[in-house]
């Protein structure tokens, strides 16, 4: 394109690019990606690639690790490929074969196809069908010389220039060129497939490594990726090969994806560099893969890998992997050599999905008696429920024996892993009411917990354990308590020991009043105690009406709150008050003024 009169210079900015270029700075891939000047981007790419330094390679690299989206970088694109092509440069061509395949997406649309009938008469019937077919999407860069000029002032016309090049939406070339290129790409290490088996693995094995999560987010992302579906499941019977990319065979879903590369024997010949994908790739079908693969094609190099090496894989963050190593080591020789500490170690850091295998490999190889109880109890303590479950296993038949044993076993109130926590904590229960020095106020512990079915195994306690029950201080923990499945129960042992005569010498009274009211004043639960708390109100009021100013109040909610039996149970008492109680006559005449004036009517 000659330079106009009105056209951009891009002097200054080709002198950044080419001093950050000297300097090897990564940010000279942007500052180029910035210039939309096609000829000079032509003329670059020559220089470009006959650098021999590496710097000059890896920045290549860089740049094709970016989105075919840079306005106007066709040429310099159609001829760094052509001369990496020409020069037989494998690892080059491997990068283009990854930013070709991701420079295509896809998306599935429904066609409608319209079939005529009775075309001779004089009303045609018109059959509608549908169908649905994947079609490419992301549109192409524009290529009018008016939008460059419009980089120069972005004022004039801004929203439309940034329409016509906004990255996202667009991608160099046109659909069909794209296919082009991305099948040329693969054309090369097919060839060299079949001219150069020594040299293919390698190379392919480049661009496998290259791939990311992002080009195989689904089913369509991973089918879009012309190259990477040839290598890896070339003969899959699921999969048929298009002019515009990969489909499903009729009939067949991705579930039907079986492991058949392209040029099979040859990796057949290299097992080593399938081994080499599980740990190098970044991009999960090509792990999964390579070990399925292996596991059908060469068990014997899975056998091979050494024990630390998959003792190492448990604690990856990649969960397949994790996941793979513990099933490898199920038949491995040598576990009953580790050292406990070891798998204590592996278990607190290993994988989630490999979890459950690896406690089996543990509670195979590791005995009980070798583990302190204090080491059973942190394992106890851990929120997954597989290892937990380990440590709840190996805390069967030890009983705590010192102070700190003691104080370790209380602390299995805290156990994160839910579905489990009341069993460790009945095991702590049973075994801290066996030792010698047993105090009954551990209960209290339990029964103050934040976790309701921990609280539910202390009431298991107090039920269970004479000393426990007979232990004021358990009691009046309890009657102390916020949480409601602990006061509950409390009322129906206040009542206990209110017709026993006990309560006064056990409790505070000022307690007893706030159990009562609180219990009142529950709207969602205590219904049952409720009629309870009224009764033993009134039958305190008798006994003790100098208490008056204080439990009034809380029967007159009672009576003014309550429905049904509590209802009825307040009034009677009150009515029973001022028959019997003449001290209590102004009082109550204070705190029911119209049931009062009902009663004298």
């Amino acid at each position: 394109m000659a330079r106009g009169r009105n056209q951009p210079n891009f002097t200054t900015q080709w002198t950044t690019v080419r001093d950050l270029f000297l300097k090897g700075a990564e940010a000279s891939v942007e500052a180029l990606r910035a210039i939309p000047d096609a000829d000079e981007l032509a003329k670059f790419a020559v220089t470009w690639y006959a650098d021999p330094s590496p710097d000059a390679r890896r920045l290549l690299h860089r740049y094709l690790a970016e989105p075919l989206n840079a306005f106007r970088h066709e040429p310099l694109v159609k001829r760094l490929f052509k001369l990496a092509e020409a020069a037989r440069d494998d690892a080059t061509m491997a990068h283009f074969l990854v930013a070709l395949d991701r420079s295509v997406r896809t998306t599935v649309k429904t066609k409608k196809k319209y079939t005529y009938e009775n075309r001779r008469g004089w009303g045609r019937e018109v059959t509608v069908t549908e169908e649905q077919v994947v079609r490419m999407v992301f549109g192409t860069m524009p290529k009018h010389e008016w939008i460059v000029q419009q980089l120069m002032n972005p004022q004039a016309h801004a929203h439309y220039v940034q329409q016509q090049i906004d990255p996202a939406k667009n991608r160099l070339f046109s659909g069909r060129t794209r296919n082009y290129l991305r099948r040329r790409a693969w054309r090369y290490f097919r060839r060299m497939g079949r001219l150069q088996p020594e040299k293919y693995v390698a190379a392919i094995s480049v661009a496998l490594n290259l791939y990311t999560d992002d080009d195989t987010g689904d089913g369509l992302a991973l089918l879009a990726n012309w190259g990477l579906v040839h290598a890896l499941f070339h003969y899959s019977p699921a999969l048929v090969a298009k002019p515009t990319g990969w489909i499903l065979a009729p009939g067949k879903t991705l579930g039907n994806l079986t492991v058949e590369p392209y040029f099979n024997k040859v990796w057949q010949r290299q097992p080593d560099a399938v081994l080499a994908l599980i740990t190098g790739a970044k991009c999960r079908t090509v792990r999964q893969w390579a070990m399925r693969w292996l596991e059908r094609e060469s068990p014997a190099t899975l056998d091979a890998i050494p024990l630390e090496t998959l003792l190492g894989w448990l604690s990856s963050p990649d969960s397949d992997l994790a996941e793979f190593a513990a099933n490898r080591l199920r038949n491995k020789p040598g576990l009953d050599a580790i050292p406990v500490e070891r798998w204590i170690s592996i278990v607190e850091s290993a994988s989630a999905d490999a979890l459950a295998v690896v406690c089996e490999l543990v509670a195979k190889n590791v005995s009980g008696d070798k583990l302190s109880l204090f080491e059973a109890v942190r394992l106890a303590k851990m929120r997954a429920t597989p290892v937990a479950k380990l440590g709840l296993g190996w805390l069967a038949g030890k009983v705590p024996a010192t102070a700190a044993q003691m104080e370790a076993a209380l602390s299995v109130r805290e156990a994160e892993a839910e579905p489990i926590r009341p069993d460790i904590c009945r095991w702590a229960m049973a075994a801290l009411s066996a030792v010698t020095n047993f105090r009954p106020e551990w209960a209290t512990e339990f029964l103050d917990s934040r976790h309701e079915d921990v609280r539910e195994v202390g009431l298991e306690w107090i039920a269970a354990d004479e000393r426990v029950k007979e232990n004021p201080t358990v009691w009046q923990r309890m009657l102390e308590s916020p949480y409601d499945n602990i006061r509950l129960p409390m009322v129906d042992r206040l009542k206990e020991l209110t017709e026993a005569g006990k309560a006064e010498d056990v409790f505070d009274p000022a307690a007893v009043r706030l159990l009562w009211a609180t219990v009142l004043l529950n709207i969602h639960r205590g219904g049952r105690q409720k009629h309870a708390v009224v009764k033993m109100i009134a039958d305190r009021l008798m006994r003790l009406p100098e208490e008056s100013q204080h439990l009034l109040p809380i029967l007159a909610v009672a009576v003014r709150s309550s429905r049904g039996t509590e209802f009825r149970t307040g009034l009677t008492a009150v009515v029973q008050l001022l028959g019997t109680k003449a001290e209590l006559n102004e009082p109550i005449t204070k705190a029911f003024p119209e049931l009062v004036r009902e009663a004298l009517v």
